[in-house]
């Protein structure tokens, strides 16, 4: 699995959370995603978050090892994921929904959709 397609599944997965946790603060810690706590991806998981952090989806109060405090969609992360988008999705279900769906279905293919049109998303 590539770089890319690592992040395209982390970014699900951490945006599946919060999007089932919001409006209240998680504490998010690499621990909790055994998959990532490993030399291989431990970097990848927290480059992630840091990723939606500077483009502005997430934020986090602080930064602790392995892991963040706080952390919580912004407005324009949960704008985004409360979004349809009826070119790319057959029906009227948010892209959080999707998300969300597509994690628990370990959909490769639709998470990569999905994040890419996350990402893309003004």
């Amino acid at each position: 699995m590539s770089n890319i397609e690592k992040f395209e599944k982390c970014s699900a997965e951490l945006l599946a959370q919060l999007y089932k946790s919001f409006p209240v603060k998680m504490h998010i810690s690499i621990s909790d995603y055994s998959h990532y706590d490993n030399e291989d991806n431990s970097g990848l998981f927290l480059s992630t978050i840091e990723f939606l952090s500077d483009e502005k989806f997430i934020r986090y109060d602080s930064d602790i090892y392995g892991g963040y405090m706080g952390v919580i969609l912004t407005s324009k992360g949960l704008a985004i994921l409360n979004s349809t988008q009826p070119e790319m999705i057959d029906d009227k279900e948010t892209i959080g929904h999707k998300i969300t769906h597509a994690v628990n279905e370990n959909s490769t293919d639709l998470i990569k959709t999905l994040i890419n049109t996350f990402i893309t998303s003004k």
